[in-house]
This record gives structure tokens, C-alpha cells and sequence, in this order.
């Protein structure tokens, strides 16, 4: 029986904000989404282990490098506007959720 992901209940939209980035040591409910995101990309990219904290330490952010860096962004680790779209676009490609 193949593994499902499962979707969280809804994702957040990115802040509207000109320039806003997610960097080390952000605690928030959107560095959660962000680490469920990566998480559920995990067996794709690799990440390893991704506490799901809240909390913008070190394994997420070498987690979104990989990923910035795999997809040809900047790999800074930050998490910004461009990189939250790729992420989510990328997470709905692999969620095999039950309504599709």
C-alpha cells in the first residue's frame, strides 16, 4: 500500500508584505507550515529530519538551501514570496491527497 501525505487543513498564504522574509530564528505558525511543507518533501530532496518547532533553526534553513539551491534559486535560506510559491507548487505535486 503506497504511504499518502496528508495536507495540512489549509495553508497559509505568504504575508503580503514587500521584501518579507522568513529567516533564523523566526518563531511563528508560518515557520511551521513551512517545516510541514518540507517535511512532506523530504523523501524527494533528502532534507533528513525536520522538527516541526516553529522555530527557524538550523535544519530548516539547510533544508530550504537544498531546495532553493535544487530548483536553481539563491540558496540563502531565507524563505521569500519566490520561494514559498516553488515550495507550494512543489508540495502539490507530491501531496497524494484523497480528492484527487
Amino acid at each position: 500500500m503506497k504511504n499518502r501525505r496528508q495536507r495540512p487543513a489549509a495553508i497559509c498564504p505568504f504575508p503580503d508584505v514587500s521584501g518579507y522574509e522568513v529567516k533564523r530564528g523566526e518563531h511563528s505558525d508560518l515557520v511551521a507550515v513551512i517545516q510541514l511543507i518540507l517535511e512532506n518533501l523530504s523523501p524527494i530532496y533528502d532534507f533528513g529530519a525536520i522538527p516541526l518547532s516553529g522555530v527557524m533553526d538550523g535544519a530548516t534553513e539547510a533544508a530550504v538551501r537544498r531546495f532553493q539551491a535544487v530548483n536553481g534559486m539563491d540558496p540563502d535560506g531565507a524563505v521569500d514570496l519566490l520561494t514559498w510559491n516553488r515550495m507550494a507548487e512543489e508540495y502539490d505535486l507530491a501531496c497524494d491527497c484523497d480528492e484527487r
